[in-house]
């Protein structure tokens, strides 16, 4: 029997808290964002590396990763480890974000599997996990010190798989000038997202509430899906697959129906431009602007708005989605992790798990935090980040967590045919019904993915 998956994204909820994703779409952008600020000097963890064997350890070793922008701070965390462990050797390899499984696959098929190569938690590690490539990691001696759920997260079968480096925030930003313009304050609940949402429309100098692109699907409805789904049914992505409960059910659909005919019915989205603008190359122009007062933006953006903003002051803060229920907001974040192949055997497996450690200390993990501009899963280390993510800190500080998002990359895939219910030109009972339609594929394309 297929083993129950564990969570891709998780969520810290504050009152109650994409691309993806993530990141970008499918979560797959996080590697891509670059960060000038210099690490945390916090001091190395007590459990930095694994302990020392009797004999020194004789290995070459190859890091496989997707971080460009942090591909010089890897490499210079290998020097210092090889000048600490000279019988081990480790050759650092950078992949593209778009073609880094592509080319983990096939490694692992020509029998080369990197020792220690990255991944993102969720729906793309099974295949891994179920070919047996990740080892076991629970013993390692940096596993106490991740937060629960970046542990949650990167747990398949009771068995710690994945080392979790960060928590790249996902959350909706404002622009502070047409806040203050306008005498608004960041929403505690969603009726005050509406009224903001109102607020804005209503304006003449804002051209669209609330700017989005070709992501929004799958990011926005991450957010939602929190409160209206996971929080209530925390198995709910397992129940799916085990046929016991519909992704179609009422609360997806008035999810959806919310984003895909309500927002766009009362002026809140723009749909025509939604389903076929780059939000971080067109859309952003907008929001820098002034012309946009709220957007999606995860912590992996902020390097390519400030890029975009050229030089311009862009007075920026962000706050949770809120939640549906009135109760209070959500703030989603995906991680990134490494994992160890289980093929490493002997000297090599030594050297790849004291490789690891050292990856996974303080001084070292905050290092790779800061390069890829992210927050860490350990919560005792301070990266330096972005201050415009530093605006998030209350509310995480307040917020318990809920896992949430597994669902198989086929469903996220196929998201972006949910458009077709802003296409629809007649009334809104005509376009519930394209969204039913469309939902009931997704719902099959979930169970012949669980079926395989």
């Amino acid at each position: 029997m297929r083993k129950t998956r564990s969570t891709a994204f998780f969520v810290l909820t504050a009152l109650l808290s994409l691309s993806l994703a993530a990141c970008s779409g499918s979560n797959n952008g996080n590697g891509n964002a670059s960060s000038s600020a210099p690490a945390s000097s916090a001091a190395p963890s007590a459990g930095g590396s694994a302990s020392p064997s009797d004999a020194p350890i004789e290995a070459d070793i190859t890091v496989m990763h997707f971080w460009s922008n942090a591909d010089d701070t890897i490499k210079e965390i290998a020097k210092n480890f090889e000048q600490e462990n000279p019988g081990i050797h480790v050759k650092v390899n950078l992949s593209s974000v778009a073609n880094h499984y592509t080319d983990l696959t096939q490694r692992i098929q020509s029998n080369d599997t990197p020792e220690i190569f990255t991944v993102w938690p969720g729906a793309s590690v099974n295949p891994y996990y179920d070919s047996g490539v990740l080892a076991d990691l629970s013993n390692m001696p940096w596993a106490g010190e991740i937060n629960s759920t970046a542990k949650t997260i990167s747990t398949y079968d009771n068995k710690l798989v994945l080392a979790p480096v960060n928590t790249a925030i996902m959350a909706l930003a404002y622009n502070k000038d047409v806040f203050d313009r306008l005498g608004l304050q960041p929403p505690q609940n969603y009726a005050d997202f509406e009224h903001i949402l109102q607020t804005l429309k209503d304006d003449p100098a804002i051209k669209t509430p609330f700017i989005n692109g070709a992501d929004f699907l799958l990011n926005i409805a991450s957010l939602q899906a929190v409160t209206d789904v996971y929080a209530k049914q925390p198995d709910f992505d397992a129940k799916v697959g085990a046929g016991e409960e519909k992704f179609n059910n009422e609360a997806f659909t008035n999810l959806f129906k919310r984003m895909l005919i309500d927002w766009p019915d009362k002026g809140y989205v723009n749909g025509s431009t939604m389903l076929s603008t780059d939000r971080m190359s067109k859309a952003v122009l907008q929001f820098i602007d002034g012309k946009a007062g709220i957007m999606e933006l995860g912590g992996w953006d902020i390097p390519v708005l400030n890029q975009l903003a050229d030089g311009k002051k862009v007075n920026i803060g962000m706050f949770p989605f809120p939640a549906q229920d009135g109760k209070g907001s959500v703030l989603a974040a995906a991680g990134e992790a490494f994992a160890m192949s289980a093929n490493a055997a002997g000297a090599k497996k030594e050297a790849a798990e004291k490789f690891l450690s050292y990856l996974m200390n303080d001084e070292n993990n905050a290092k790779i935090c800061a390069a890829i501009n992210s927050l860490s899963a350990k919560p005792n280390v301070k990266a330096e980040v972005d201050p415009i993510l530093a605006t998030l800190s209350g509310y995480m500080n307040a917020a318990p967590t809920y896992g949430f998002m597994t669902w198989p990359m086929e469903v996220q895939n196929n998201l972006k045919n949910l458009g077709n219910v802003m296409l629809e030109k007649k009334d809104a009972d005509a376009k519930l019904k394209v969204l039913n339609a469309e939902l009931q594929n997704l719902q099959t394309a979930w169970m012949s993915d669980a079926q395989k």
